[in-house]
């Protein structure tokens, strides 16, 4: 498994539909509320994507119930 870090040149993202379904962008604050309601479920805690989300956030994203 390999994981990336990239820097975006426009906020447009367009979801393939079968690697990737959706595709939305957030703030930490708008991610951690968003993690903390529910409207998001993060990625496992051993995934490269949590590993990579948790490094651009700064730290472990707020409990959830799916991956307390």
């Amino acid at each position: 498994m390999l994981g990336f870090r990239a820097r975006a040149l426009s906020t447009h993202v367009t979801p393939d539909g079968q690697e990737m379904g959706d595709a939305r962008w957030f703030t930490r604050a708008e991610l951690a509320d968003a993690v903390r309601s529910g409207r998001v479920v993060p990625p496992g805690r051993s995934s490269i994507a949590r590993a990579l989300i948790e490094e651009w956030f700064g730290g472990r994203l707020p409990t959830d119930s799916w991956t307390a």
